[in-house]
């Protein structure tokens, strides 16, 4: 599970935005984290990917074309609202569109290690 660094009391919205939704300890649907594989391979990882250019969740209709696997979504979709829902109230995430995470970020789940990097564009 990501380690919880940080008391939410003390964490800035920006921060905010760069923390993965996958295992973790601040993200939590009835006392345990969440974790969607399809959502990964999807390429959604962070708190940043979920929040719209409002500041608020991305809108269901324009969120059912992001997943390449659309099995159990809408459920998904539904638990990932009822977590985020109070960091929404809470923070003004407005600028979400433009946190930029630079990192190679690595995530343990619990049967295999995976490495998550962003493709860099290639001159030509």
């Amino acid at each position: 599970m990501y380690k919880k660094t940080q008391t939410l009391d003390k964490i800035t919205s920006s921060k905010l935005l760069h923390q993965p939704l996958w295992n973790n300890s601040l993200l939590l649907y009835k006392g345990q984290s969440i974790f969607f594989k399809f959502w990964i391979n999807s390429g959604i990882l962070y708190l940043k990917d979920m929040i719209g250019d409002d500041g608020k969740l991305i809108d269901i209709k324009n969120f059912s074309n992001t997943l390449e696997n659309k099995s159990n979504w809408l459920c998904e979709y539904g638990i990932i609202r009822y977590t985020l829902q109070p960091f929404i109230k809470k923070y003004n995430l407005s600028n979400a569109r433009s946190t930029n995470i630079h990192d190679n970020t690595s995530f343990q789940f619990y049967t295999e290690f995976s490495n998550i990097e962003k493709p860099f564009c290639q001159k030509s």
